[in-house]
């Protein structure tokens, strides 16, 4: 599992207005399985998957869908 910290966040729109968003419980999570043998690097791409009537509520909380990948 892969855990972010996020201190603040924020959305722009496409129409230029802003608003401060609350991620509920202040850390992201994501759940993928993969190895690290010594000496091997790895590469993994996590998206956020946005849209808008997903990933802010009404109430202006944060709740994005990641989706993770592994590249090499």
């Amino acid at each position: 599992m892969i855990r972010m910290h996020i201190r603040t966040a924020n959305a722009t729109f496409a129409d230029g207005n802003t608003t401060d968003l609350e991620v509920p419980s202040e850390d992201l999570k994501v759940i993928i399985h993969f190895e690290i043998e010594e000496g091997e690097e790895r590469w993994l791409l996590i998206d956020v998957v946005v849209t808008d009537w997903f990933a802010i509520s009404k109430t202006g909380k944060f709740r994005p869908v990641l989706k993770a990948t592994i590249l090499s």
